[in-house]
């Protein structure tokens, strides 16, 4: 956080994205624990998929389709909230407020998939986040806010500039918040 200019840390939402290695409770709370040194801090990260969230998924039946990064509906690809499908202790480690939404897509070739994805077919991706529902953004606009992590990785990975300000997630009027996207 202190590699944020100060004029930027302070009054700008900060969102912390991370794959599962971030999705640590203290980590987490430590984030949620910002809030009370006026930075306005919220989360997205990875979570494994453990057999109560494998339950969960397989329980799901409000699947809609996903958003691709540019904002249009995706082809392949679902999401939903896992949230109200977990049993509470299941999210008691996590701080108040925490959503867990699930991605589902058809395997591209090569994906790496568990078992569990082999034996539904569908390869499986779970994040968490503390942005509330009241906050008027969609579960679709939410993971491919999520999503645009992996971009940002897969592009420096690979030596290339990052994507231009009109690839962003939210840039698309279906999915922008207010006149500042995120």
């Amino acid at each position: 956080m202190r590699q944020i200019p100060e004029q930027h840390r302070y009054g700008s939402p900060i969102l912390v994205r991370s794959d599962s290695a971030g999705s640590s409770h203290a980590f987490l709370a430590h984030l949620r624990g910002l809030r009370e040194y006026g930075l306005d801090t919220q989360f997205s990260v990875g979570v494994a998929i453990v057999e109560p969230v494998r339950a969960a998924i397989t329980a799901a039946s409000a699947w809609i389709p996903a958003l691709n990064i540019d904002g249009s509906l995706g082809d392949d690809a679902q999401v939903t909230e896992l949230t109200d499908l977990l049993d509470p202790s299941v999210l008691s480690g996590f701080p108040a407020g925490t959503r867990l939404i699930c991605r589902r897509e058809r395997p591209h070739p090569g994906a790496q998939l568990s078992l569990f994805d082999t034996i539904n077919g569908m390869r499986h991706q779970v994040f968490a986040t503390d942005t509330p529902h009241g906050a008027g953004l969609s579960i679709q606009f939410l993971e491919v806010r999520h999503r645009a992590h992996a971009r940002v990785e897969d592009r420096s990975a690979a030596g290339r500039p990052p994507a231009s300000a009109d690839s962003r997630p939210g840039s698309s009027p279906s999915t922008r918040r207010g006149s500042s996207s995120p």
